[in-house]
């Protein structure tokens, strides 16, 4: 037992000072969005390194899985704004927060949409020196109500990109003027689902829910049909919240679930598995 403590001290002594674990925390962060060179960005991975990235679906327990699904996306550049680092030290291991801004760049060069993001790397030693063993990535893409979910093992960065004027103030919106007098706008990307209750409709959204006095039909044909999918005579929902089919009910993602009708069960099935540009 002496002979093992002794081991964890002389192994805890690899890690660097608290300047330069920030130092070599942001030499990983800026290869990685700025300059763009995996092989730095990645040098100080553990293999097994587990990786929480931004969007639901980047999770990873091993650096070759983390290289994987960052590819596709190490053609684009982005910048970096408004860096804050902390590092405090627990037993063997270091814990470095990093709180930044991203910034996406539009197409046309013009704009830029801000992403306010934040990592936390733990630091450990290993026999092959110090490495990064966790690293957890968060910002509020996920949790942007404009944008769906971001698809397994698409481009991130395009996926920003594709959904970059989905975000302005007015572009592709709708007007709902509810039974009360009240007019809501919003973008179809808001809406989780409509369901028809006779003479109205009730239009569920991230926000909340409203009543407006209109047919589904006539609602249908003014939201974009690549997006939204009939599950029977009465219900329409957002193809992108939808998490799940078990039997006959979709699951959306705000937990909330809706039956599918008989006839219409496999050409939802076939629309949710094809690529949704092609819808």
């Amino acid at each position: 037992m002496v002979e093992t403590n002794g081991n964890q001290e002389q192994a805890a002594e690899q890690l660097p000072k608290e300047h330069a674990i920030i130092k070599l925390s942001r030499q990983s962060l800026v290869n990685h969005f700025v300059t763009r060179n995996m092989d730095v960005a990645l040098a100080h991975m553990a293999d097994d390194v587990e990786w929480l990235g931004p969007f639901a679906c980047q999770t990873a327990s091993s650096k070759k899985a983390m290289q994987d699904i960052l590819r596709p996306e190490y053609g684009i550049r982005l910048a970096l704004a408004d860096e804050r680092w902390r590092a405090r030290k627990r037993a063997g291991t270091w814990i470095v927060s990093a709180c930044y801004t991203l910034l996406v760049v539009s197409t046309d060069g013009e704009r830029s949409i801000p992403f306010e993001q934040r990592a936390t790397y733990v630091w450990a030693p290993t026999p092959d020196g110090p490495r990064i063993v966790h690293l957890h990535v968060s910002n509020t893409t996920d949790a942007n109500t404009l944008l769906p979910s971001l698809d397994t093992g698409k481009n991130a960065i395009e996926f920003l990109y594709e959904h970059f004027d989905d975000q302005g103030s007015g572009t592709g919106k709708i007007s709902f003027r509810d039974i009360g007098g009240d007019l809501h706008v919003l973008h179809p990307n808001e809406l989780h689902a409509v369901e028809s209750e006779g003479p109205r409709c009730v239009v569920k959204h991230a926000h909340g829910e409203f009543t407006v006095r209109a047919a589904l039909a006539d609602i249908e044909e003014e939201l974009p049909a690549r997006d939204f999918l009939r599950l029977h005579r009465s219900c329409l929902v957002h193809r992108g919240r939808i998490v799940s089919i078990e039997g006959y009910r979709a699951k959306l993602d705000d937990g909330s679930e809706y039956p599918i009708a008989e006839r219409r069960y496999r050409s939802v099935k076939q629309a949710l598995a094809a690529p949704r540009a092609q819808c």
